[in-house]
């Protein structure tokens, strides 16, 4: 069971340092294509980041942050957006 586990160890210490699967799959000697992601585990802190991430890409508002959906914006965030609008507008329509 201990080589086992260490090669998983491997494949997976590969794959979190941004590795390509097909090269993990060649030094693992893999010939089916499939078995590498099995090999492959995710390390505990493989989640970090990836809230925040969404959250800057989505424009998340602290309110909705809590599991609870809302629509409440900061005022400045409404202003900001409603200046973007009329520009878009401005430049579609001319």
């Amino acid at each position: 069971m201990l080589w086992h586990s260490l090669r998983h160890t491997y494949a997976s210490i590969l794959a979190a340092g941004g590795i390509r699967e097909d090269v993990v799959a060649v030094l693992m000697g893999h010939e089916r294509p499939g078995t590498t992601p099995l090999c492959t585990h995710l390390f505990a802190d493989a989640f970090e980041g990836v809230e925040e991430a969404l959250a800057a890409v989505l424009d998340v508002n602290e309110g909705s942050t809590d599991g609870a959906l809302t629509t409440e914006h900061s005022e400045e965030q409404s202003e900001a957006r409603s200046v973007e609008n009329h520009a878009s507008a401005g430049v579609l329509a001319g």
